[in-house]
């Protein structure tokens, strides 16, 4: 009896110690992404692992712009995408690579019908309601936001 109340009361304190915080609006944290990122996405990341990207895409207030896709080691078509990253700018005009990570089983096999929807006539294709129904059941297990080491400018023609 002893055992069950002294495992009863560690699971309690164990479980009650992570506290999942609400959503704080792009406004609330003064319109500065980098800040929304970390706040919502980094430092509460329990809000989002397990659950599937749909969620995350659904309450994200910043339009995603530039991404890349991480692909397992396979021939095209058995190859899957295990992890996404958004690269966004703060106001210092500093890029950041918000990374995530999926949780296995992968949704999307073969990259045939993928790169048939790309435009490999520009550097990065614009997010779009194909690229979203890609990811929305990918359920995540982990994120983090880390300073780009890729800089992104603008190249007049």
């Amino acid at each position: 009896m002893k055992r069950v109340l002294l495992f009863l009361g560690l699971f309690v304190l164990l479980t009650s110690s992570v506290e999942i915080k609400e959503y704080v609006s792009m406004k609330e944290c003064g319109n500065d992404t980098l800040k929304y990122v970390r706040t919502n996405y980094v430092d509460n990341m329990e809000r989002y692992v397990g659950k599937t990207m749909k969620y995350l895409l659904d309450e994200t207030e910043f339009e995603i712009g530039i991404f890349v896709e991480a692909w397992t080691l396979a021939p095209p078509d058995k190859a899957q995408i295990f992890a996404v990253t958004f690269y966004f700018e703060d106001s210092e005009k500093v890029w950041y690579a918000w990374d995530i990570n999926f949780k296995k089983p992968y949704k999307w096999t073969g990259q045939t019908e993928y790169y048939e929807h790309s435009n490999l006539d520009v550097p990065f294709d614009p997010w779009d309601d194909f690229y979203y129904n890609v990811f929305k059941d990918y359920v995540i297990e982990s994120m983090e936001v880390l300073r780009s080491t890729i800089q992104f400018v603008e190249v007049e023609e």
